[in-house]
């Protein structure tokens, strides 16, 4: 079927859909409705305290068996990545050329 690939096989869906990990709109049962009908739920960390991710994950869970995705901020500066940048865009040309 259609809906069927490796992503879905992987993770046990029955449908290739991601619900959107948005910090403070999405809730731990809007994921689990989303997980209970077969696709990706997802909850967004931004900026969410250890202890209240950890009960929203627990919220989830006690609602829906199916698969979570969490989402997590990193914004540490990289600095100056131009030395590296080409490298790692040649590296990915191949992808990029595909899509």
């Amino acid at each position: 079927m259609w809906q069927q690939n490796a992503f879905t096989a992987r993770l046990g869906l029955d449908w290739p859909i991601v619900l959107a990990p948005m910090a403070g709109v999405v809730t731990p049962a809007m994921a689990a409705a989303v997980g209970g009908r077969g696709a990706l739920g997802s909850l967004g960390f931004a900026a969410t305290p250890p202890d209240a991710g950890a009960d929203a994950i627990d919220a989830f869970r006690a609602a829906c068996v199916g698969p979570l995705n969490v989402n997590f901020f990193c914004h540490d500066d990289p600095g100056d990545v131009a030395a590296t940048a080409g490298a790692m865009r040649r590296r990915l040309q191949a992808w990029y050329d595909r899509a």
